[in-house]
């Protein structure tokens, strides 16, 4: 989350900060590389205070979030030493992400839990999906692998949705997989996070493969049809974090994070359909994140709404989160009036 921290508060921070902080982290110890011609290397997990590492298993989910906004950032950048040192870890990072130490490649595709691992988690794959489609999006003449990173995607993609990771029956994205795409330890729920990635992923894709791809929009449409009318708690006007395989909620929670992802989820729904809900349910989620979520005391967004009771903790990437997809919303929306105003403290900074 350190680095993806980068990413959920990168449209804030300059293009070569981010680029900048990104290549002094690969001079730390929470940069392992053994032999990079056999791609041993990438971001560890942690480390001690000392510097020594705890945990040098490279996990997806940490090397996917450097990708996130050095795409981005790449984009932003003007030519010259900057962009250059950009690509350079750039492409030092897809070539890793999509080899055999977490790409899946000779059977089943997706992307492992961490390096040689045979774990997949659906929001992981989903979050890669996306680091693939901005590489396809945003790369130039410059950057290799264009090509590739959308087939990357289309197979991940295609993987996840012929799987038993997709419930067939009562729709929706199961959480985690065994290598072969079978449902992980019987674990059938049903998480917000999983499918709100989700359909950022299929929206991403059906936009960027030319809105032609109806299968992935239409699945998309249907996860948020099935989040609303079982996962939306009245009372709150948020989303509750969890439901059984057949939706039927399981766990009431109202999470920060949970939530702001499913607003970038609207968000992304909105642009690619243009349909007058998605923007009327992103404005009550704002309300909700508003009205329920910020603390007016001491200024942030609290962790979760109970039951049995809140937890008033603030947790940096959470908040940041919320503020990207408050960004995102604005623009996307930017024709219309958001009804409300941000609060004065909604910068939260570690």
């Amino acid at each position: 989350d350190n680095i993806l921290y980068n990413w959920g508060f990168g449209y804030e921070n300059d293009s070569s900060d981010n680029i900048d902080k990104i290549k002094e982290l690969k001079g730390k110890p929470l940069w392992y590389s053994e032999n990079e011609s056999t791609y041993q290397y990438g971001f560890i997990q942690s480390t001690n205070s000392t510097g020594g590492g705890i945990n040098t298993t490279r996990y997806l989910i940490d090397n996917v979030a450097v990708l996130l906004p050095l795409i981005e950032n790449y984009y932003q950048e003007s030519p010259g030493e900057k962009r250059d040192g950009a690509k350079e870890v750039l492409e030092t990072q897809f070539e890793l992400l999509n080899t055999s130490q977490f790409w899946d490649k000779p059977i089943y595709g997706g992307f492992f839990h961490y390096n040689n691992s045979d774990v997949k988690y659906a929001h992981e794959n989903f979050l890669a999906v996306l680091a693939n489609i901005l590489w396809h999006r945003y790369a130039d003449a410059n950057l290799t692998y264009k090509d590739e990173s959308l087939d990357f995607a289309s197979n991940t993609i295609s993987n996840l949705s012929s799987s038993e990771m997709w419930d067939s029956v009562f729709k929706g994205f199961y959480y985690k997989a065994n290598q072969d795409w079978s449902i992980y330890g019987g674990d059938n729920q049903k998480y917000l996070k999983t499918n709100a990635l989700g359909i950022i992923a299929l929206t991403e894709y059906y936009i960027e493969t030319g809105s032609t791809n109806d299968t992935a929009i239409d699945m998309a449409e249907t996860i948020y049809q099935k989040i609303k009318a079982n996962l939306y708690n009245e009372t709150y006007g948020g989303y509750e974090k969890s439901g059984q395989n057949t939706w039927f909620t399981s766990n009431y929670s109202l999470m920060l994070e949970d939530n702001a992802w499913f607003l970038m989820a609207l968000t992304r729904l909105f642009k690619a359909t243009s349909k007058e809900e998605y923007y009327d349910d992103a404005i009550d989620l704002f309300q909700f994140f508003e009205t329920h979520m910020y603390d007016d005391e001491n200024g942030g967004y609290i962790y979760s709404i109970g039951p049995p009771n809140n937890i008033t903790d603030k947790h940096i990437f959470a908040n940041n989160l919320l503020i990207r997809a408050y960004h995102e919303m604005s623009e996307i929306f930017h024709n219309t009036e958001l009804k409300g105003n941000l609060n004065d403290t909604l910068l939260i900074k570690g």
